[in-house]
């Protein structure tokens, strides 16, 4: 049987965030980027943009609430490698693929060890493209345009 491709295109979406140290409270997973039903994660990063500073050490933990169940904290980061306080660096969020078949989100942790954090700004960039067979951005069967954009009829 041969291969058929879908006839249907999906794009690839971002959503993004930057944070500041102040932002988050030192080992608890906050929710930073909402991700809509059937999107998957298909790629990321997160650049420190001003170093880390708490003394010792500092590290992040990117992860997600795992479609309404048991949070999974570090999905994205791999137990909190993501090193915040070396150097401004960019880090890839591994491993990609999961699906949310919820409304759900993505969650930061960031781990402080020393004292408490005085310095550090990151942005968190999150691909991602929704599993819908039926969904066609390109399709405009039964659109007509109007001066401010497209509208379906009939």
């Amino acid at each position: 049987m041969p291969v058929t491709q879908r006839g249907k295109r999906q794009g690839v979406q971002t959503a993004m965030v930057e944070f500041a140290w102040d932002d988050l409270t030192d080992s608890v997973a906050q929710s930073v980027i909402v991700m809509p039903a059937n999107s998957i994660v298909t790629g990321g990063y997160l650049r420190v943009l001003v170093v880390w500073d708490s003394v010792t050490s500092d590290a992040i933990e990117i992860g997600d609430l795992n479609n309404g169940g048991t949070a999974d904290v570090d999905r994205y980061s791999g137990s909190g490698v993501f090193d915040l306080d070396a150097a401004v660096a960019t880090f890839q969020l591994t491993p990609v693929g999961f699906e949310f078949t919820q409304k759900d989100a993505i969650t930061l942790e960031v781990n402080s060890v020393g004292g408490s954090l005085s310095a550090g700004n990151a942005l968190l960039v999150v691909e991602y493209m929704i599993n819908d067979a039926n969904r066609d951005p390109f399709d405009v069967t039964g659109l007509r345009q109007r001066n401010y954009g497209w509208t379906r009829h009939g």
